[in-house]
């Protein structure tokens, strides 16, 4: 028998449970996912990604990419976080983040501004591209651009 505070409590956390966001339910489709079936669908995901530059567009959605290739949304969701642990915002930055890096180092791009080479990578605002860029590397683009010259230079 409960006593009235237990009851309370779980009362609430009833009630918590009902008013959970549905994003949190990425942990419930990943349990329901076998790794090879997310596995498998992450390729197809990342290879279309890749050949088409879907992850340069800034305004290219998840539910644009589950249309695309014919599969719920919510595998794709559940694909991409069971193979990589982020999330699809999360997953797309680091493919933008790593055309950055590439573009950076190639000889090919030394004229290019640090704006222009986030623009192309497909990030929408400046300031939006310094931040993920201070967060990941935990320095400006600026100064790990001056180190790349300095390095070069040696």
């Amino acid at each position: 028998m409960l006593n009235s505070k237990d009851f309370l409590l779980l009362l609430y956390l009833v009630i918590m449970e009902k008013n959970e966001p549905e994003h949190t339910n990425t942990a419930t489709y990943c349990k329901r996912f076998s790794q090879d079936r997310a596995t498998e669908l992450f390729e197809i995901i990342e290879k279309h990604l890749r050949q088409n530059n879907r992850y340069r567009n800034s305004h290219y959605t998840q539910a644009q990419l589950a249309e695309e290739l014919n599969i719920p949304r919510r595998y794709v969701i559940a694909s991409i976080f069971k193979c990589t642990g982020y999330k699809y915002n999360q997953f797309i930055n680091l493919m933008r983040m790593n055309s950055v890096m590439r573009m950076m180092h190639a000889a090919n791009c030394q004229h290019m501004t640090i704006e222009d080479i986030a623009f192309m990578a497909g990030y929408a605002s400046r300031q939006g591209f310094y931040i993920a860029f201070k967060r990941m590397y935990g320095c400006s683009p600026h100064i790990y651009r001056k180190g790349i010259v300095i390095n070069a230079e040696e």
